[in-house]
């Protein structure tokens, strides 16, 4: 099968790319990070490490009901929190918000589209790739909206970040 000009461009990219994040691997330290997280919510993750202890995370997302997801979180970090064989994982907690916007086409109800605004109290666990630039992240995050009326739940997913 003869490759199109637009298989081709795209098979360069991830070639350059790949060449990148290999070139780059002993950049380990680097503050800022970007990848995708799958769960609800599923999108793109980005995260500024501020200090060895503290960090901004920032999620762009959508799923299943949801048009657009957006959080921010303030996080503290626990470094070598526990070790499975010898492999250290790190703990982390925070504090942030999340705006949701919900699309009616998806409900039952086509009057339930609305915004929603509230805290997020995300909690989970990192592992850090050793001598590469990778982080790999499970997470639960509480939920409490406040906008258009109280309610409360919980978001979760696993992610990969690369940074840079």
């Amino acid at each position: 099968m003869k490759k199109t000009s637009f298989e081709r461009i795209g098979t360069f990219t991830a070639l350059v790319f790949l060449a990148t994040l290999v070139s780059t691997a002993a950049n380990a330290k680097s503050r800022f990070g970007a990848g995708i997280m799958i769960g609800d919510p599923t999108g793109l993750s980005f995260k500024y490490g501020m200090k060895s202890k503290n960090a901004i995370d920032v999620g762009f997302a959508w799923s299943g009901k949801v048009d657009l997801h957006i959080h921010a979180d303030y996080l503290w970090h626990r470094n070598n929190f526990f070790n499975v064989e010898g492999v250290p994982f790190d703990a982390y907690y925070g504090i942030g918000a999340r705006l949701r916007q919900l699309d009616s086409d998806k409900f039952r109800d086509p009057d339930d589209d609305d915004t929603r605004l509230g805290a997020r109290g995300p909690v989970g666990i990192r592992w850090i790739a050793k001598g590469a630039p990778i982080e790999v992240f499970l997470e639960l995050a509480l939920i409490f909206d406040v906008v258009p009326e109280t309610d409360a739940g919980i978001d979760g997913g696993i992610g990969v970040r690369y940074f840079f």
